[in-house]
């Protein structure tokens, strides 16, 4: 990879990051102002926020999953030995 590739990429990686930074906060505040409206506006009966708090939940641990594995980039090894592999498997069927 070239410097202006690897710049590039790290700037993807470091706006990723930040983005679910700002998501994981987002979810925290969300869900400490529900808990607190929950606690002091109702009676302390049925926990309604636990549906939020589950659905926003599941919703960040996909979108991490998709951050880390979908939208990540393979490292060079891993390019390298697919790319070591399809050409030796190139050259051994070309030999009779």
């Amino acid at each position: 990879m070239t410097d202006k590739e690897l710049m590039k990429l790290a700037k993807e990686r470091v706006f990723l990051k930040s983005l679910f930074k700002w998501l994981c906060t987002l979810f925290f505040v969300i869900n400490v102002f529900l808990i607190f409206i929950w606690f002091f506006l109702t009676d302390g009966g049925y926990f309604w926020p636990g549906w939020i708090l589950a659905g926003s939940g599941l919703a960040l641990t996909i979108i991490a999953f998709v951050f880390n594995f979908v939208l990540s980039v393979p490292d060079d090894k891993k390019v390298m030995d697919e790319y070591n592999k399809l050409k030796d498997k190139m050259v051994n069927s070309r030999m009779p």
